[in-house]
């Protein structure tokens, strides 16, 4: 039972591990992008099996160029159950 708990839980980490993003919006020097990650995990507690978030979020990325020696950046990132 312990193997295949540990067994799922390795796919499922490596599953989550990657981000994906797009680009909303991208001109006149301003880009703006979202992203989100998707992070579960597998709990076992007497025979009982349940799926939990573990951490899993949505984000925004945005640059604006302000001139050729100067970008402002900013981030946000909401995490939710």
């Amino acid at each position: 039972m312990n193997k295949t708990l540990l067994a799922s839980a390795v796919a499922l980490s490596l599953a989550s591990a990657s981000a994906q993003a797009i680009t909303l919006y991208d001109q006149g020097g301003t880009k703006v992008d979202h992203y989100g990650r998707l992070q579960l995990q597998l709990k076992n507690a007497d025979g009982d099996n349940e799926i939990e978030d573990n951490g899993s979020r949505l984000g925004f990325r945005i640059t604006h160029q302000i001139d050729d020696n100067l970008t402002a950046f900013g981030r946000v990132e909401f995490r939710f159950d």
